[in-house]
Formats: C-alpha cells, sequence, structure tokens
C-alpha cells in the first residue's frame, strides 16, 4: 500500500495564510494609503476588522488540522512497528508530514502575532 503525499497536505493552513497575508494587505492599505476620501476609509477601517476577526476564528480550522495530521503521524509510527509499511513508504510518507506539521506551526505561530496585534491595538481596530 502506498500512502500519497497529498494526503497529508495542510489545506486549511494553506487557506489561513492567504488569509493573513490579504488582512496584511488591507491593514497596511489604512494605515498608509494616500486617500482621504471618507468612505474608502471606512470601508479599508470595516474590512480590516473584518479580515481580523475572520483570520483569528479560521485558526480553528488550523489548530484541528494540526491534531489530525499530529494522530496520522503517530498511526504512521505504529504502522511502521507493526510491521504494515515497509521503511521506503514510512520514509515518503515522514517527509510530507514533516513539511505538513512544519506548514501548520508556521500559521499557527502567524496566529499568535496577529493575537498579539489585536490585543495590543484594540482601540484602533473598530469590531
Amino acid at each position: 500500500m502506498i500512502l500519497r503525499s497529498s494526503k497529508y497536505t495542510p489545506y486549511y493552513s494553506y487557506i489561513g495564510i492567504a488569509f493573513f497575508i490579504l488582512t496584511l494587505v488591507v491593514n497596511l492599505s489604512f494605515k498608509y494609503g494616500t486617500t482621504s476620501d471618507e468612505g474608502v476609509l471606512f470601508l479599508l477601517s470595516v474590512s480590516n476588522a473584518v479580515l481580523l476577526m475572520f483570520t483569528l476564528l479560521w485558526a480553528v480550522f488550523g489548530i484541528i488540522e494540526l491534531h489530525l495530521i499530529m494522530k496520522t503521524k503517530n498511526r504512521l509510527q505504529s504502522r511502521l512497528h507493526h510491521g504494515t509499511i515497509s521503511t521506503a513508504e514510512y520514509k515518503i510518507s515522514q517527509k510530507s508530514i514533516k513539511f505538513s506539521l512544519a506548514i501548520g506551526i508556521s500559521y499557527l505561530v502567524l496566529i499568535v502575532i496577529q493575537v498579539g496585534y489585536v490585543i495590543l491595538n484594540w482601540d484602533e481596530i473598530n469590531i
């Protein structure tokens, strides 16, 4: 039985990182934009707050995904010890799992940084 490496792809973390980048772009546009139009500033402020909250809520999916990857890693090690998969298959799957863990942990670190930003700038964020 050959395990597909796409089985361990952290899709929720990829989507969360994309949301984080979009939030960062909107935040920087709001802070350093050169427009003086009140309507545009209001839209940027509201979209910044909504994206901040949505990205923080999306972290739940990242945590669940990281938990599932850890369970898969443990199951894979168990299968290796019981002899149901070969060492070559284990090494291939292990590389994919390590990459997925690195992406998942990186995403959660970004979320912790974002939580710190929200806490420090609570009075600026229009939620």
